[in-house]
């Protein structure tokens, strides 16, 4: 079985660089897919529910996007709201939501603990420690 895509959506390119720096030490992904801004991504995933596969990384849709939440033009929560009307299409290959973000504030967690799409809420920086802890997540 090949190792599953890994999609991080974060306007600060350094955070995305590490991020995928630390997903690769994990050793349990394949390609990370980094993406500028939740526009990008919602565009990625609409083109495959379109059936519009070409120019998609292999693996695609990913098992996991590591999201931020402080984007400029879209948002993570914004993101969130658009992500969510997409999900009853993707059904099974739905991605698992992870915030990572530089937010400590717990209305921020709760806001996006809010979202069924959800299914954690880490903050940075992504450490290799709570890379390893992502290997757990797997499409039932």
């Amino acid at each position: 079985m090949s190792k599953p895509l890994v999609m991080v959506i974060d306007d600060y390119a350094p955070d995305r660089i590490f991020a995928r720096i630390m997903l690769d030490k994990a050793g349990c992904f394949g390609k990370v897919l980094e993406v500028p801004g939740g526009e990008e991504a919602l565009a990625l995933f609409e083109k495959w529910l379109d059936d519009r596969r070409d120019g998609l990384p292999d693996g695609f849709p990913p098992l996991i996007v590591l999201l931020d939440i402080n984007m400029p033009r879209m948002n993570g929560f914004e993101f969130l709201e658009r992500f969510s009307e997409l999900v009853p299409r993707l059904g099974d290959d739905a991605p698992f939501v992870i915030m990572l973000t530089s937010s400590e504030e717990p209305y921020e967690q709760a806001r996006s603990e809010a979202y069924e799409v959800v299914a954690g809420y880490l903050t940075k920086p992504l450490t290799a420690q709570k890379a390893m802890a992502l290997c757990a997540r797997r499409r039932t």
